[in-house]
């Protein structure tokens, strides 16, 4: 089964929190659970979920400590998340992702902060993240991604960072990102 299927499963069937479609945790707490299926949540060095989904055991991610995933803790609790309004940070840097980014992260409008550096990630850095408008620091760098860059990416204008060096990444850099008024730093060598 696909990685979304696995996180509409665990939503519907195994979160203990049971949340209902309405309620406005229901997408955010989707999409998580599909990056964690999407990138070997299972198979992670840290915070992966326990085997009691009950279970609040701690534990350390970069200096923050949060709960472990897929448990009956709110997401924005759990370990490499933060919230305002919604989901504002990802950092799950140097923790084992393997597998692919999901384009559903585009359903995360205050995302500001993803940093997925430091892992085992491959495939394309989706298009779909493009729609990120509030998104300041993009830190792809150290995977296995391939193919090129997006340049749907020039919609983000607030990105001070992209960081996508140390990949697989072809062609050409696309003259869309010059239209990026806010960035500061462009890291793209070693690809």
């Amino acid at each position: 089964t696909t990685p979304q299927g696995k996180a509409f499963e665990w939503i519907l069937d195994t979160d203990p929190l049971r949340l209902a479609p309405a309620d406005g945790s229901f997408v955010q707490r989707f999409v998580l659970a599909v990056l964690y299926f999407s990138t070997g949540g299972g198979s992670w060095n840290r915070c992966n979920a326990p085997i009691n989904v009950n279970s609040l055991s701690d534990c350390g991610l970069f200096f923050r400590i949060g709960s472990a995933w897929l448990t009956n803790s709110p997401e924005c609790d759990w370990s490499g998340i933060s919230c305002g309004d919604g989901v504002t940070r990802i950092d799950l840097r140097g923790n084992g992702l393997s597998g692919t980014i999901p384009s559903e992260l585009q359903h995360l409008a205050d995302l500001e902060v993803l940093r997925l550096f430091s892992n085992r990630l491959t495939g394309t850095i989706p298009a779909e993240l493009g729609t990120l408008s509030s998104l300041v620091f993009l830190e792809l760098d150290r995977n296995q991604l391939m193919g090129t860059i997006p340049a749907e990416l020039r919609a983000l204008s607030s990105l001070e960072r992209l960081s996508l060096f140390a990949n697989l990444l072809n062609g050409t850099i696309p003259a869309e990102l010059g239209a990026l008024s806010s960035l500061q730093r462009l890291l793209l060598q070693d690809n």
